[in-house]
């Protein structure tokens, strides 16, 4: 190979991985199309973590997730950001709320459901213990339109 094919072919390699790295983090779904209510299961962290259930509703504005949250009957407020996550460098979704008057962290990948809508896998950690040994999980499911008026109310 010469020296003019040894140059192109690092360039192409160079662009490839640029391209790569700027994929991992613009890849998956704009944000905007992650606006809307979510119907919530989850267990809590730790060994004997409890199983709870709820709605999530998510809006987007200036580039960061307005999270309004009803777990069990307490209503709760929290912010979301996209982030980098594990060795590949992969988008998350990283929410930052109370839970049980605990500050929680939940970092989520976004895949799409059977019907292309936004579906959420959460790790969820306590915000002073992001390297605890059984984390607990949630998942968001869409909530297809229409639900009683009365769905929202958190009671």
């Amino acid at each position: 190979m010469t020296t003019r094919g040894r140059t192109l072919l690092a360039l192409a390699l160079t662009a490839l991985a640029a391209s790569s790295a700027a994929d991992a983090v613009t890849g998956g779904p704009p944000l905007e199309s992650l606006y809307g209510a979510y119907e919530v299961i989850g267990r809590g962290a730790g060994e004997h973590g409890e199983l709870y259930r709820g709605w999530v509703r998510l809006a987007i504005e200036g580039g960061q997730i307005e999270m309004d949250r009803c777990i069990d009957g307490r209503h709760t407020t929290g912010l979301g950001r996209e982030v980098l996550r594990g060795a590949d460098e992969l988008r998350a979704i990283e929410f930052r709320y109370d839970q049980r008057d605990v500050a929680t962290v939940a970092s989520c990948i976004v895949t799409s459901d059977f019907d292309n809508l936004p579906r959420f896998s959460c790790y969820v950690t306590p915000g002073n213990a992001p390297a605890i040994a059984v984390p607990g999980i949630e998942t968001y499911f869409p909530i297809v339109w229409p639900v009683a008026l009365d769905y929202f109310d958190c009671r």
